[in-house]
């Protein structure tokens, strides 16, 4: 297929008008359109010949000219793209060892590393922009000034600490650890949601929680994860990885200063213990580390007298002695030292665990999965995230929100006797567990990375972490075209995993059933309270009057109109509606005022169940309507929907005073398209850009245009200049032109450095990338 170079026509058209002139600048030309001749006047007259004559004469340089004008657009256009196509180019480790700062000293078996860099660079870079400019002056009118505030002393400290660079990095054993961590805050989650239940019943009964504190202890539940089935192994698992957590401060002085500061705190600890529990430790690792540690040792010495009975008692004496001995074993270091210019704080469970690399190479930087790093090592990083797949793996999907609190509610109530029969609660508590479990496994961890610049604006770069199921990263997107346009504010397209949102709404039923029923055996109980009666006389009128005709209204929604649309969505909004006809408006305003107009669009698979949803609700709603007014006394009909028809589009609206075609709330549908919109005429125009046949990639895409955005706001402010005398009072358009138009003038100039804000989140190579663009001129 030949390529049409269009960019040639005004080309041709500038060299015409060229060299129609016939280099006469000091010539004035009255045309004849009818005749083609040019008569000229000049202190030289001479006869120049009809305009055709002189094209035909000039054709062929016309021709060469153009040919040759195009054929260097064409490279310069053809070296342009393969520069924007260009793949970023690899670098070396020691190159990036310059940008990644302290990462080149940790350990390459680190699980995980974080580090921010050039902070106080980076405040120099935002106070120099233009919206930075106006926030310093604003600040200044309320008596606020940054110079001072970066005066105080307090204020320089943190800008010691932050200005140059700060990390956080975990060593080995992070993944193990994390398990271990998961599985005792489960754990106890569960026995604390089991002690609540038994608080309760108390309670209920009529029970004082005073009368056998010992019962309701708020340890009680801490006890009971001790006593927990496989906990004692956790625990004995159970250690504190290297953790390294620090910041660079070049300058010798102030590091000097600041470390004495940290390292004169831990003596204090040291002069303050009341028990000993703490002994001073020193490492000679880099500059020389000081600290403390937590000796296990001493702290199962101190587990004696009325707290070792209590055990005894409570948890059982052969099984307090295993906590013992395995407290004994353990121990938690915390030191601070310098290494190089950095000041570093360490914790681990033996000094012994204080590692540095000692060169890049041996870094945590040559490790496989830092690999992704390696192509930004030519950019100046603001920050560098890395977290190990084993160490994702451990903590994705792994911990449990409302399951093990449900699972230790049920247990509570197996237990209990003052509830009543609480058996079907319970299985509803199980299956809830169950349903969250389904979800949570379709989450898979892996290797994450990113990385944040500064390049036409600030880019974050993500990849891995997670393979984010609720996403379907291989199918093409037929609504991108929809998400485009010269005046759209906000557009995000996106293609939903029809299996994850499956589980996710039987999670959602789950959790629907079991907090009706819990309410339901909660408000059949005898409390003598006057606030609680009055729930449960509420509750129970709703549950005679409105539970049916809710739970069809959700079925309506749950199954048709969920089985009747497509997976693919977007929202799109602009800024090109107009205002509803409310009487009290300026007319300027009601004919000139615009206000964004919003979309969600979804494709649809099957138009008869959306249908059947609609007819479903209706019903329900008119039932609804019916049962208040018969409670409220007041008569509230159903409102009749207008229907209409256009260009295959079927739309529904309700009467609504003062609104109009392009300003009014509206369910639309056709065959492949369902829109709930703010105006019927932004989906008719949506649906125009619509087609199937043409796919973007796959993924997901957000979009927030500033431009669009002060054009909206400089049409309003623009509108109230010029029309603000006929709606506004004298006082208020002087106090208009006095202190909100200088102020709007100085926003509008700071917002014009902004260009867009873009996510773009997709699958490259098998793993998940996400790129983040605030993109500023």
């Amino acid at each position: 297929m030949k390529c049409r170079n269009y960019f040639i026509l005004p080309l041709v058209a500038g060299t015409f008008s060229f060299v129609s002139c016939d280099k006469k600048s000091d010539v004035t030309q009255a045309t004849d359109m009818d005749s083609g001749s040019t008569t000229v006047a000049s202190d030289s007259v001479e006869t120049v010949p009809p305009v055709n004559e002189v094209v035909k004469e000039n054709a062929k340089e016309v021709e060469d000219e153009v040919q040759k004008t195009a054929e260097e657009l064409a490279e310069k256009a053809k070296e342009k793209a393969e520069d924007l196509l260009k793949p970023l180019v690899e670098g070396t480790v020691e190159q990036l060892a310059q940008q990644a700062g302290f990462a080149q000293y940790v350990p390459q078996g680190a699980s995980s590393y974080f580090g921010l860099y050039d902070g106080a660079e980076m405040v120099k870079k935002l106070r120099a922009t233009k919206l930075g400019v106006l926030l310093e002056e604003l600040a200044e009118e309320e008596g606020e000034s940054l110079d001072d505030i970066a005066k105080d002393p307090d204020f320089q400290q943190f800008a010691t600490i932050a200005g140059e660079e700060m990390f956080l990095a975990v060593g080995e054993g992070g993944p193990e650890q994390t398990t271990n961590l998961v599985e005792l805050a489960d754990t106890l989650n569960f026995h604390q949601y089991k002690f609540y239940v038994k608080m309760m019943e108390a309670l209920v009964n009529g029970k004082s929680l005073f009368e056998n504190p010992e019962d309701f202890e708020q340890d009680n539940y801490l006890l009971d994860t001790m006593k927990h089935e496989g906990i004692l192994e956790v625990f004995e698992k159970s250690s504190m990885p290297a953790i390294y957590l620090g910041f660079k401060v070049s300058d010798h002085k102030k590091r000097a200063a600041l470390l004495g500061q940290i390292q004169g705190w831990t003596t204090e600890i040291l002069d303050e213990q009341d028990v000993a529990l703490l002994t001073a430790t020193e490492s000679d690792r880099g500059d020389g580390f000081k600290g403390v540690t937590l000796e296990g040792g001493l702290l199962a010495e101190q587990i004696t007298g009325d707290v070792e009975e209590m055990l005894h008692k409570r948890v059982g004496k052969e099984l307090t002695e295993k906590y013992k001995k395995i407290i004994a074993k353990k121990n938690c270091v915390m030191m601070a030292g310098s290494f190089k210019d950095y000041i570093v704080i360490f914790m681990g469970d033996s000094k012994e665990q204080l590692k540095f690399a000692e060169s890049p190479s041996q870094s945590i930087l040559v490790n496989k999965d830092m690999a992704f790093a390696k192509k930004f090592a030519d950019k100046d990083l603001l920050g560098l995230i890395y977290s190990s797949e084993d160490l994702q793996k451990a903590s994705v999907g792994k911990s449990s929100s409302l399951g093990t609190m449900a699972l230790g509610v049920k247990a509570g109530l197996e237990e209990a006797e003052g509830f009543g029969d609480t058996r079907v609660l319970e299985l509803l508590l199980e299956d809830l567990a169950d349903c969250e479990k389904a979800v949570l496994s379709m989450e898979k961890g892996a290797r994450l990375g990113a990385v944040a610049y500064l390049e036409d604006g600030f880019k974050f770069e993500l990849f891995g972490g997670s393979n984010v199921p609720s996403q379907d990263f291989t199918t093409g997107r037929a609504l991108a075209s929809m998400t485009e346009g010269d005046d759209v504010l906000f557009s995000a397209n996106w293609v939903s995993n029809p299996v994850y949102m499956e589980r996710l709404m039987e999670y959602t039923d789950s959790l629907g059933a079991t907090s009706y029923h819990l309410a339901k055996q909660v408000v059949e109980m005898d409390v003598e309270d006057q606030d609680f009666r009055t729930f449960s006389s509420n509750f129970q009128m709703f549950d005679g009057m409105l539970r049916e005709d809710l739970l069809q209204v959700w079925k309506a929604l749950r199954v048709d109109l969920a089985e009747g649309l497509g997976s693919e969505s977007a929202l799109v909004v602009d800024i090109k509606g107009t205002l509803p006809t409310i009487p009290g408006i300026p007319k300027p305003l009601l004919e000139n005022g615009t206000v964004p107009r919003i979309s969600y669009v979804s494709t649809v698979d099957d138009r008869q169940k959306v249908g059947q949803s609609w007819d479903k609700l209706n019903v329900s709603v008119e039932s609804i309507l019916a049962k208040i007014s018969q409670m409220t006394g007041k008569n509230i009909p159903m409102q009749k929907p207008f229907k209409s028809t256009n260009e295959g589009l079927t739309s529904y609206t309700f009467p609504i005073p003062s609104t109009h075609q392009n300003c009014t709330p509206a369910a639309v549908v056709s065959d492949e398209l369902f829109f709930l919109t703010s105006s019927p005429d932004f989906s008719t125009e949506l649906s125009k850009k619509y087609d199937k046949s043409k796919l973007a990639d796959p993924g997901a895409t957000m979009t927030l245009d500033f431009e669009v955005l002060q054009k909206w706001a400089q049409q309003w402010y623009d509108l109230v200049d010029k029309h603000g005398e006929e709606f506004m009072s004298e006082s208020e358009m002087d106090d208009f032109n006095e202190e909100v138009k200088p102020q709007v003038d100085k926003l509008f100039k700071a917002m014009d450095e902004l260009d867009h804000l873009k996510i773009h989140t997709r699958m490259e190579e098998g793993e998940l990338r996400s790129s983040l663009h605030l993109k500023v001129k």
